[in-house]
């Protein structure tokens, strides 16, 4: 699995290709399985091929949350990002919104002590 991280790092896959990496992953899932992914905020409202895979990831019921994090969050972005919940064969289409940015508080650098 280290390796398949590892390879995804190197790709830098542009904004039209996250959303398609995504349902790819989906894809390769066991029939009861359930994914989270770290993803650019944006990926909840644009449109075109993006568009086009979140909308069939909602009809088939696959997404099952969205948590919605604040920017500065990871370390060198600024962006805000999400984690998105995804379930194969589940039962349901409602899908579960949480809106953490507010819950965060960043902490002042320090030097451990050893």
């Amino acid at each position: 699995m280290r390796d398949l991280w590892i390879m995804v790092e190197s790709w830098h896959l542009s904004q039209k290709q996250i959303m398609h990496f995504c349902s790819m992953v989906f894809i390769i899932l066991k029939q009861t399985g359930t994914m989270a992914i770290v993803l650019p905020h944006g990926v909840l409202f644009r449109g075109a091929a993006e568009g086009t895979i979140r909308e069939t990831l909602l009809q088939n019921g696959s997404i099952y949350a969205v948590i919605g994090l604040p920017a500065n969050m990871f370390y060198n972005t600024s962006i805000p990002t999400c984690i998105v919940v995804l379930k194969k064969h589940r039962k349901g289409r409602d899908v579960l919104f949480i809106d953490a940015s507010n819950l965060y508080e960043k902490e002042k650098k320090t030097k451990c002590n050893e």
